[in-house]
């Protein structure tokens, strides 16, 4: 998200279309290296990626991302290509929902809210893994859903707190060349 905000940064809606992008194409990329439990039954930090990216980047930015990954996962196809897609959705939602939240003033990013908030996100995904036929259901309960609800939370809130880093670093970038350029008017 650095990147496109030092790349465009007077343009705000190519900002958002280039950070949409690229959370997208870090999901697809996920997607093509996941744990996989049998054929088309893939885990990958999409749910992380998406959810931050509505926290962090709005409606637009999450949507897009969304969409991008929600494609290659419907492209991907398997029997739980629809858990997959309701995981994307779930995601996105909950990010903004998240996004509203702090924008109200219910909720701040700091690392324990990230990581509840993580905690909660792959909570519902994992309770979204019900729909799975049950043998794999089976299999997945028994292998994967403690260490993937534990680990993936941890994911969420360091990508969050890398997140954060990165925006508050790029507005002190803006307020040090905005303030040279003040100084450098007032000495000429």
């Amino acid at each position: 998200q650095g990147f496109s905000l030092r790349l465009c940064r007077e343009n705000k809606r190519l900002q958002q279309l280039l950070t949409g992008c690229l959370f997208g194409c870090i999901c697809v990329v996920g997607m093509m290296t996941p744990v996989q439990l049998e054929p088309g039954v893939i885990f990958d930090a999409r749910s992380a990626i998406l959810s931050m990216a509505g926290l962090f980047g709005g409606a637009l930015v999450a949507t897009i991302a969304g969409v991008i990954a929600g494609v290659y996962r419907l492209w991907l196809g398997g029997a739980t290509y629809g858990v997959g897609i309701l995981t994307i959705v779930i995601s996105v939602v909950l990010g903004l929902a998240y996004r509203a939240a702090h924008q109200r003033g219910w909720m701040s990013k700091g690392p324990i809210q990230l990581l509840l908030f993580g905690v909660l996100l792959h909570t519902a995904i994992l309770l979204l893994f019900s729909l799975f036929p049950f043998p794999i259901l089976h299999s997945f309960m028994q292998q994967i859903a403690l260490p993937y609800t534990v680990s993936f939370a941890l994911a969420t809130m360091l990508l969050g707190l890398m997140l954060q880093d990165i925006i508050n670093r790029t507005k002190t970038e803006q307020a040090l060349q905005d303030s040279e350029s003040r100084l450098r008017a007032i000495v000429q």
